[in-house]
C-alpha cells in the first residue's frame, strides 16, 4: 500500500507540475506563490449540555480555512497583494464555498479540480 501510495503521488505531483508551470505563466506579476491546502471546517456547539442518542438544540457555523489558504489570506491581509494562491479542490459544494471565501478576500487563486477516479 505504501509502495502504491507513493507511485500515485509522485503521478500527481508530475501532472500538477504541469499544471502549475501553466498557471504561473498566467499571473507573471505574481510576486509570492501559496501551493497548499484549502478544508472546509464544520463546527457545530448545542446550547445545552449535549445528550448523546437524542436531538440538540444548537448551532454550527462553517469556516474556509487550510493552511496553504489561512498564509494567503494573511498575506493578503498584510499588504501583499501580488500573492498566487494554487490549490486542488472537490468538485462539491464546499469547492463553491471556498471559491466565494477566495473572492471575497480578494485573493488571486488558481483552483485546479479533483478529477473522478
Amino acid at each position: 500500500m505504501i509502495k502504491n501510495n507513493a507511485v500515485v503521488g509522485a503521478k500527481i505531483a508530475v501532472e500538477l507540475n504541469k499544471e502549475m508551470a501553466q498557471a504561473i505563466s498566467v499571473y507573471p506579476t505574481a510576486k509570492i506563490i501559496t501551493v497548499g491546502g484549502t478544508n472546509v471546517d464544520i463546527v457545530a456547539k448545542s446550547h445545552q449540555l449535549f445528550e448523546p442518542r437524542t436531538s440538540n438544540i444548537g448551532a454550527n457555523k462553517v469556516i474556509v480555512g487550510g493552511v496553504g489558504r489561512n498564509i494567503t489570506e494573511c498575506l493578503y491581509r498584510l499588504g501583499q497583494n501580488q500573492t498566487l494562491f494554487i490549490s486542488v479542490l472537490g468538485n462539491d459544494f464546499n469547492k463553491e464555498l471556498c471559491i466565494r471565501n477566495f473572492s471575497e478576500n480578494n485573493m488571486v487563486n488558481e483552483i485546479f479540480e479533483q478529477q473522478q477516479q
